[in-house]
């Protein structure tokens, strides 16, 4: 059957399954649902992926549309017949990252539509008249989301500019004239090469017998066999950014939005906390951050700063606020930001007292979510398709009650020596 391990079953209650091809099994019991279960299955496969140099961008969204069309055992459309008429519901997605396939079923569906999870995993069969369709409902969403997202324009000039020929600077659903010339033979392709045992991961999360499904999923997934090695891009991890400021005006716009993004290399989770924590700090109205801002420097009346993890290249730190561009200079906002860093720095904000607050409401979302069905789905999910161990995920619980406020303190001082960032800005006509 393979090797499997039970991990940080306190907590998590997590266990993983390896079959001999590869196929990778995660299994969380959920004793608080009874009648319903979760799946994801999630391919190490994106945008990231495609080959841009032979214009195939778009390829991996295409396939995950037509993935829905059947092989000879299962007809068209079956997978999601099945699934609404037991009442469930079923989505996929693509990222840069991942392509992933999720439902959330009756417990007595589940084995049924794994079976064909696993059919359409090898069995895909792509006719013409199926592909000139399903290319034309690509196209139509690409056109159909460039006209409701007005914003669009304005987000891709900054990914030209943070990721500057990394794959992330690419839409992930593609571009019109390279999604008009795939052709059948492209879909197979890439299909074939990453659409493989070895290169997918499973994730269940219900209130069932781990040894009892384990042994469905062997039945059903260690007969397929992989194709060829998965040989991937080289892809550069550290584009030079282009700091040009980026300014876009749209006469749709009634405010003007000022954003300065830091591109982060990928660190350790103890690094990963701490900029959490930091961020999380800095978003409070107390904050000395935020008085300055907003309360002395009169710039915005409310501000946010993210931190963005679910990449696999790169961490992402935004500060963003709406702004009266008639009254500020941009190099003036960022000398002000820059002020904003040091005094808040100089003050005595970031102590014990307010980590053990932001650790308090850390910790209730974390309670939040284990009380939600599916409750650990996206902190699974993400992780998985991140290809990070899914030990991190107590890990980074462990390690956020060790952290003292001097390493929130430190990660301040490296974003505030940190002179790599973007500067954008959205204005109205």
């Amino acid at each position: 059957m393979g090797s499997y391990q039970t991990l940080f079953a306190n907590f998590y209650n997590a266990q993983t399954l390896i079959l001999d091809n590869g196929f990778k099994f995660v299994f969380v019991k959920n004793p608080r649902v009874e009648q319903s279960a979760h799946y994801s299955l999630i391919y190490n496969v994106g945008a990231r992926d495609e080959n841009a140099t032979l214009h195939k961008t778009g390829l991996a969204h295409f396939l995950e549309h037509l993935m829905f069309h059947g092989t000879t055992l299962y007809p068209p459309n079956i997978y999601e017949t099945i699934i609404y008429k037991a009442g469930g519901e079923q989505n996929a997605e693509t990222e840069h990252d991942y392509t992933k396939y999720y439902a959330t079923i009756p417990k007595e569906n589940l084995i049924e539509i794994l079976e064909i999870e696993a059919d359409r995993m090898q069995n895909l069969l792509i006719e013409a008249d199926a592909f000139e369709k399903e290319k034309s409902v690509v196209l139509e969403e690409i056109c159909g989301a460039d006209e409701a997202d007005l914003l669009e324009p304005y987000r891709q000039g900054v990914r030209d500019r943070l990721y500057n020929g990394h794959p992330y600077q690419r839409p992930i659903g593609g571009i019109r004239p390279n999604i008009e010339n795939l052709t059948i033979d492209d879909a197979y392709d890439f299909y074939r090469k990453y659409y493989q045992p070895c290169n997918a991961t499973l994730y269940i999360e219900a209130n069932l017998d781990f040894d009892d499904i384990s042994q469905h999923v062997n039945i059903i997934f260690a007969p397929l066999q992989n194709n060829t090695p998965i040989i991937r891009q080289v892809i550069n991890l550290n584009p030079p950014i282009n700091r040009k400021l980026h300014i876009h005006r749209s006469e749709n716009q009634e405010n003007a939005h000022f954003n300065r993004t830091y591109r982060l290399p990928i660190s350790n989770l103890r690094d990963k906390a701490a900029l959490e924590l930091l961020c999380s700090f800095l978003n409070f109205k107390s904050c000395s951050f935020n008085q300055f801002l907003i309360d002395q420097k009169k710039i915005t009346n409310d501000l946010g700063i993210s931190f963005n993890s679910n990449q696999k290249d790169f961490w992402i730190i935004e500060i963003s606020f709406i702004f009266d561009h008639k009254n500020f200079e941009l190099n003036q906002l960022n000398e002000i930001i820059d002020q904003a860093f040091t005094k808040t720095l100089e003050s005595e904000d970031i102590n014990e007292a307010k980590l053990s607050e932001i650790r308090k409401a850390a910790e209730y979302n974390n309670m939040c979510i284990m009380t939600v069905f599916p409750s650990y789905n996206h902190l699974f999910t993400q992780t998985i398709a991140l290809g990070q161990p899914i030990e991190n995920l107590e890990s980074s619980l462990i390690i956020e009650k060790e952290l003292a406020y001097t390493d929130i303190k430190n990660s301040l001082k490296t974003l505030i020596n940190n002179k790599e960032y973007l500067t954008s800005c959205l204005l109205t006509q």
